[in-house]
């Protein structure tokens, strides 16, 4: 790849800020989820439009799904990654907050001991790990870094694909009214428990295809509103804490999950605005050269 040809959205001047571990730690502690809430967040992955564009991949980038490997970093619950499990897969995660694994383990359940799970730090990466992945994403990770910090992750995703492979990411989209919304209010109730957070627009993840010289790449939009289980999290917590104030007792997240299957639509104008941003970057290296 050639790093001097483009630079990423953010550059070195910019102040520097990368995730802490303690803050993740906490964050995943403070989810106590479900094996129905898991299956409700796997089914809404599904859901997304998203999907389609990465399943759309396999028969002209790969002739199959089944054996490629891949590697989620910030792996979280590891949603994308399950959806590739389903595919045949090998799956691997990678973390730097052992909160974190474990939720992906309870969030692949029965499955969970057929995965990789990989303790460690992606800015930092084991050299073993180098450039041994098909598909390597990340789902919102980037948009908590800056400065050269950002440079770095971004890079990560490269450093651990193949000369020819995947790279997805998806993050918090910067012209959603209604992220913005639901970001100022979770700031403002404490209720944010994720750290910096700076979503990206439409031309930000262009340059990132274009810095990972993609032959080919998709950038995908999604629901204008977050997933109901974000915003059941933010009014649950904002209630809580509003409460706290005034008595003692503590509010019960006992979840009603009543989700029925509502595969997003392709609008053109709500994908401008949509919660999120997803690239699918096709990379080889070999066409590249040639």
């Amino acid at each position: 790849m050639d790093d001097q040809a483009h630079t990423t959205p953010t550059d070195a001047a910019t102040s520097e800020i990368k995730p802490k571990v303690e803050t993740w730690d906490n964050s995943w502690n403070t989810k106590d989820y479900k094996s129905r809430e898991f299956e409700t967040f796997r089914q809404a992955e599904k859901d997304r439009l998203r999907w389609p564009a990465v399943e759309s991949v396999f028969p002209s980038f790969f002739p199959s799904a089944e054996g490629l490997k891949s590697i989620e970093i910030g792996a979280g619950m590891g949603l994308l990654s399950n959806l590739l499990y389903q595919q045949k897969c090998d799956v691997s995660l990678l973390d730097f907050s052992k909160a974190a694994l474990e939720k992906s383990r309870e969030s692949f359940g029965a499955d969970a001991d057929s995965l990789n799970y990989i303790y460690g730090d992606a800015m930092n990466l084991a050299p073993e790990l180098h450039h041994q992945y098909d598909i390597v994403l990340s789902s919102g990770l980037i948009e908590h870094f800056r400065g050269e910090s950002f440079q770095k992750i971004v890079d990560a995703h490269r450093l651990l694909l193949k000369d020819k492979g995947i790279i997805i990411i998806v993050v918090p989209n910067k012209w959603c009214p209604a992220y913005r919304c639901y970001k100022f209010l979770a700031e403002r109730f404490g209720v944010f428990e994720v750290g910096e957070e700076y979503p990206m627009s439409w031309q930000e993840m262009r340059s990132l295809a274009e810095h990972y010289n993609a032959v080919k790449h998709e950038i995908v939009g999604g629901k204008f509103w977050p997933h109901r289980s974000d915003t059941y999290f933010f009014l649950t917590r904002a209630f809580q804490k509003l409460l706290s104030k005034i008595t003692p007792y503590r509010y019960s997240e006992e979840k009603i999950w009543n989700y029925s299957p509502q595969p997003e639509q392709m609008i053109q104008w709500k994908q401008f605005f949509s919660y999120s941003l997803t690239l699918v970057a096709y990379v080889d290296d070999n066409s590249s050269r040639a």
